[in-house]
């Protein structure tokens, strides 16, 4: 996935493909069967992330996109591992409140029948807000989880960078951004109403500016 139209091999032929593509693991060969269609957005990454549900054999796509294979889809879409079609039971418009305008979609975890959908600029989600660049939706239908409040907020501007679960009930963020706990990095209880978990406050500076831009998580031998 990313910011490109074509895939092929190095010094060969290339063949058209809208920003995200699948291959073979094993010779990295593109499967031109599989092809959604994605429209160029404006000024924005079409497609910046990736979550998988393997029971389901399901894709999800997260960027800037508006539309996949001509359906509304703002910011998020659900695509078949097998074929590259759209979900169409899957809804999550990801947009900005204010205007309407899709917001951008930069992380995405998928974990308990959940997707976990971080960003920037973004405030609600299928009309449901306030959802402010972290938010829990169904992976099932895309219905966004109202009650489930992610707690960042940073002067005008917060941001996801990016997710990683450590645990099925544990969940991990990077961004910019402030928590209860601290700035930069939060981790998320997902069993317990106590949302933050505030004995998780790692501190990165200047506190000028926290910013955190990737997670990797290794667990215990």
């Amino acid at each position: 996935a990313g910011n490109f139209t074509t895939v092929g091999i190095s010094g060969g032929s290339q063949d058209p493909a809208a920003y995200v593509a699948k291959l073979d693991t094993g010779t990295g060969l593109f499967d031109p069967a599989w092809t959604p269609a994605i429209p160029p957005p404006a000024n924005k990454v079409p497609v910046q992330a990736l979550a998988v549900d393997p029971v389901g054999g399901a894709l999800f796509i997260g960027g800037g996109f508006t539309s996949v294979d001509g359906l509304p889809r703002l910011g998020v879409a659900k695509l078949s591992m097998v074929t590259g079609e759209v979900d169409p039971a899957f809804v999550a418009n990801v947009d900005q409140a204010a205007t309407g305008q899709s917001g951008d979609v930069w992380a995405l975890a998928f974990g308990g029948g959940q997707l976990y959908i971080g960003g920037y600029q973004f405030s609600s989600i299928n009309g449901v807000g306030p959802l402010r660049v972290l938010a829990r939706v169904s992976g099932t239908s895309g219905t966004p989880d109202a009650a489930w409040n992610a707690g960042l907020f940073a002067g005008a501007d917060p941001y996801v960078e990016t997710l990683a679960f450590e645990s099925p009930t544990r969940l991990l963020a990077a961004g910019w951004f402030v928590t209860p706990a601290g700035g930069a990095f939060a981790r998320y209880r997902l069993d317990s109403t106590e949302v933050v978990d505030t004995a998780f406050a790692p501190q990165v500076g200047p506190p000028s500016g926290e910013f955190g831009y990737q997670i990797a998580y290794r667990p215990d031998d």
